[in-house]
């Protein structure tokens, strides 16, 4: 297949794979239906993901306990669980030199019974048999079991293979935790894995699925260099001794491993191994992949028609000659990489290179900081370098008598910008019932160290919620999508001693583990518990804790244990999508155990409120106010319900009130980002614009790093159609956050109002690249409405309803699509009515909502009811009269019900007020209005 097709297929795919999986043929068809190669090699594709999907999210119908019996083996205890099945060590009892232990392979009864999967694990013993190397996992048996239940039915055959037993971690595992290897450690386990291939190769076996999560690393007692073991034969193929290579008919590999002609099912061999050796040592030396993108499917697509990046523009520090021998490796034509693994790893491990390494290792400025000695005959440059050494173990003996932790910051400085994120924390026992509290802590975590920023100069913390929105769960992902220079990552376990936790903090662009704090926080205190993990955290960060905020930790915490574990738990909950009623029940748990509780009077309070956001029924509202009111009736010093009760007040038309609560949250935290965006809100809704803007701008004066801010207040500029003014800030959101697709998603509606709809386009693909949003679909489907092509917008406009019914204006959007596409009336009119019914519950809470007012109007007048649409529109008015979009909204509505000289009235005030001159000009309900003589005349 063409490598544009084959682009254009996989592109396809990955907007495919968002669908519901019933509907995935059918929006196929519609896509790429023209086109039959293509939707076979589509629907081949998705096929191969489901599949993938299944095996690695269906669990083992059974398990096995220690002193369980599989024929002669006994189990010993569990290793790990697959898709396919499950990995236990296991003794054979039957063994001739006695009881060995071994890794044994189960695969489920279920998919026992696929013959294909059956065969390939036949295939991993064969194949894996063949091959006899210590870089090469041995394999032995292959079994099948047969268990049956107290009633004598059986619950299906157990197939099953043992293997070596390899005690370390994985090549990825590895990676994860300790970050990017140097070229010296990388060069070692090169060369091992390098031998494996090479012994497979000559076997006529192609791997076809090597990668880190494949390679074992085996400590070994006779060196500090482990044993790299090459596993999982499964996908391995016996290639033609003739020709060296296989044909495929379909897709198999991992995608970010994939050599190019595994992604286009063409002939593999001996040199797609390479390919995928190549992506390996990459990622060891840099932590990242060689292509862009957001998902693993958009990286495949990319090495099919874009070079890989080079590694040495990741990690300048590289040994020079590794960059152009790396490449090598990643030649799209297989023609030109290396011939052979052992060629490859040779040509790391050539002489000039092996010294570079070493005189790297040696003379590293950051690690020894020693200046390099003069020029001298050999004998006084040998004796001054062993000077040096016994200086450098002189100065790192008086280091220890100042203690670790210093040594640890002249070790491993911070950058100058810490631009911090907070990613979610492991729960060790991968206990789901654990998880709220997990999630609650690290939540509460993000909050307290948000607090501390307006003190701590060039510090600034990633809002928690950014986090989860985007799924950013790496150190990488945080650096590409927030521009974050410090991740913070931490695991948390219950034990005996108390709680168990592990806070990681990782240089997140090298993506290098910076320094450790293992500590155990007792959950009998929580005062204590909420300053020991806030003062771990800070210490690590070099942050330094002012007696005011400790004093502020011990002043917020509850009374009872109990109640504080609850609202953690209650936190957590609320973070997760439609977690509110569990929320709702944690934080009433938490007033039962304390019913003075604070904190978790505001919790309620927010749960309360997002119920009210997400079914808009107005019940929720009292019980809300009454938890904010009481939080700060318990204690008027903290900020939090200040703050909620402002954006409930905000929510509900209070703008008065809104101020009050935003400027008594301010007196109290005066870095508060929420309480200046609820000020700035409440006052731009009372009309005091320029005191609006003044908020904003002091946000972001306080905190430049970030990016909500900016974001705020592009969006206050485009609400009052100032364009231009709008397109820094995002323009510097997206500086800050190059792969948050917000960004380039508001700068993209940005150009439509602009009438650049060719910047608007790029920008919005841009954004669906990284992320497909409801908000870049509804934009992008508003770039074709535009140039007038109705019909083409109707499947975006549709797509960002289906991901958000709850926003009007996709509806509203998806309705005039319709209406002004032929033969689509009746589906024009159903959505109008839908709009109009979303519209109506907003101002059932808020009546002065002068926006909902305004575009109810438009949507009652385009689906027939004038009547309607003039009153609504004149009551918007009422509430904003200059508002340019408002104006604009009257002018449709006068022309639709045949008033012109209204029309050309509303519309000269909305041009004059900064209304887009070029919505004016395609607006399809206007074309009428622009032949007018008096248009032309007076408003052109």
């Amino acid at each position: 297949m063409p490598m544009d097709r084959e682009r254009q297929v996989l592109s396809a795919v990955e907007l495919a794979l968002e669908q519901p999986p019933a509907t995935r043929p059918l929006w196929l068809a519609e896509q790429i239906g023209h086109d039959r190669v293509a939707l076979a090699e589509a629907t081949s594709i998705i096929g191969y993901q489901t599949r993938t999907a299944v095996l690695h999210t269906t669990r083992t119908m059974r398990g096995f306990a220690a002193g369980d019996m599989l024929d002669r083996f006994r189990i010993v205890r569990l290793l790990g669980s697959g898709g396919m099945g499950d990995v236990y060590e296991a003794e054979d009892t039957a063994h001739s030199e006695g009881r060995r232990r071994v890794a044994l392979k189960t695969i489920r009864a279920d998919f026992g019974s696929d013959q294909n999967i059956a065969d390939q694990f036949k295939q991993e013993i064969g194949l894996g048999q063949a091959i006899t190397h210590p870089n090469v996992c041995r394999i032995y048996d292959l079994g099948l079991y047969s268990p049956r239940e107290a009633s004598g039915q059986s619950e299906g055959p157990i197939l099953f293979l043992t293997m070596e037993l390899l005690r370390g971690r994985t090549l990825a595992q590895r990676l994860h935790e300790d970050g990017p290897m140097t070229p010296a450690d990388a060069l070692a386990i090169i060369r091992q894995v390098a031998d494996a291939l090479t012994a497979a190769h000559e076997r006529n076996v192609v791997h076809r699925d090597l990668k880190p999560g494949n390679i074992m690393l085996v400590p070994s007692a006779k060196s500090d260099t482990p044993r790299a073991v090459v596993m999982d034969f499964g996908l391995a193929i016996e290639i033609s001794a003739a020709d060296g290579a296989a044909n495929l008919k379909s897709r198999s590999g991992t995608p970010d491993y994939m050599s190019p002609e595994q992604v286009v099912c063409e002939p593999v061999g001996c040199a797609s191994d390479i390919y995928s050796l190549g992506i390996v040592t990459y990622e060891m030396i840099t932590g990242r992949f060689p292509f862009e993108g957001k998902t693993s499917n958009y990286r495949m697509v990319e090495r099919l028609h874009t070079p890989p990046i080079p590694p040495s523009a990741c990690c300048p520090e590289l040994v020079p000659d590794w960059s152009p021998q790396i490449l090598r490796a990643l030649e799209l034509d297989v023609n030109k990489r290396y011939e052979t693994a052992e060629s490859f790893a040779k040509a790391l491990s050539q002489e000039g290179v092996a010294n570079d390494i070493a005189n790297k290792v040696v003379n590293n400025p950051g690690l020894l900081a020693l200046p390099e000695p003069p020029v001298a005959a050999p004998t006084r440059t040998r004796a001054r370098r062993w000077t040096a050494a016994a200086v450098l173990l002189s100065g790192l003996a008086c280091a220890s008598w100042f203690g670790r932790k210093q040594i640890s910051n002249w070790l491993h400085p911070l950058p100058q910008e810490r631009r911090i994120v907070v990613l979610p924390f492991e729960n060790i026992r991968n206990d789901e019932a654990e998880r709220p509290f997990t999630d609650g802590l690290m939540q509460t975590l993000v909050s307290q160290l948000t607090e501390l920023e307006p003190l701590q100069g060039s510090l600034s913390i990633v809002p928690a919620n950014e986090v989860r929105k985007l799924k950013v769960t790496t150190a990488q992902e945080a650096s590409m999508t927030f521009g974050a220079t410090l991740a913070i990552t931490g695991s948390v376990e219950r034990s005996p001693r108390g709680i168990h936790m592990i806070i990681n903090l990782v240089d997140a662009r090298h993506v290098k583990q910076l320094r450790s704090q293992d500590f155990f926080v007792n959950p009998d205190d929580p005062a204590e518990m909420q300053e020991m993990v806030v003062r771990r955290v800070a210490d690590i960060v070099q942050l330094e804790l002012q007696p005011r905020t400790v004093e502020r930790l011990a002043r917020s915490a509850p009374a009872s244990p109990a109640a504080y574990d609850f609202y953690l738990r209650g936190t957590g909950y609320l973070t997760q999508r439609s977690g509110e009623d569990s929320a709702i029940a944690e934080f009433k748990l938490a007033l039962g155990a304390d019913p003075n509780y604070v904190l978790a009077h505001a919790g309620l309070c927010e749960a309360y409120w997002q119920k009210y956001v997400d079914t808009k029924e107005q019940s929720w509202i009292t019980p809300a106010r009454q938890e904010c009111d009481q939080a700060i009736h318990l204690n008027p010093g903290l900020a939090r319900p200040h703050v909620s009760m402002a954006i409930l007040n905000t929510g509900t038309g209070k703008y008065e009130e809104a101020v009050r609560q935003s400027k008594a949250a301010l007196q109290i935290d005066p870095g508060s980002d929420q309480a200046h965006i609820e000020l700035a809100k409440a006052l731009d809704a009372l009309g005091q614009k320029q005191e609006a803007e003044v908020t904003l701008k002091r946000a972001i004066s306080l905190r430049p790093g970030n990016g909500l801010n900016y974001a705020t207040l592009a969006r206050f500029y485009y609400k009052h159609a100032r364009y231009k003014d709008a397109e820094d800030p995002y323009k510097r959101l997206i500086e800050l956050m190059p792969d948050n697709p917000a960004g380039y998603t508001n700068l993209g509606g940005l150009y439509l109002e602009e009438g650049n709809n060719t910047e608007a386009e790029k920008v919005l693909k841009r954004s669906m690249y990284i992320q497909p949003t409801y908000q870049a679909e509804s934009n992008l489907g508003f770039v074709y409405f535009l140039e007038g092509k109705y019909a083409e917008s109707v499947p975006m406009f549709a797509q960002a309803a289906q991901t958000n019914p709850k926003d009007y204006m996709v509806w509203g959007n998806l309705a005039d699509a319709y209406r002004w596409t032929p033969g689509k009336a009746a589906e024009a009119l159903a959505a109008y009515r839908k709009a109009i019914e979303l519209t109506q519950e907003s101002l059932n809470v808020n009546p002065k909502d002068a926006k909902a007012l305004s575009d109810q109007a438009l949507y009652r007048a385009k689906s027939g009811d004038l009547p309607g649409g003039l009153q609504a529109s004149a009551k918007a008015l009422a509430f904003a009269p200059g508002n340019p979009n408002f104006l604009f909204n009257a002018a449709v509505i006068s022309e639709i019900a045949k008033q012109r000289g209204a029309a050309l009235q509303y519309l000269g005030q909305a041009i004059k007020a900064g209304y887009s001159l070029r919505e004016v000009e395609t607006d399809p309900e206007l074309a009428g209005l622009r032949r007018d003589k008096r248009y032309s005349g007076e408003l052109k």
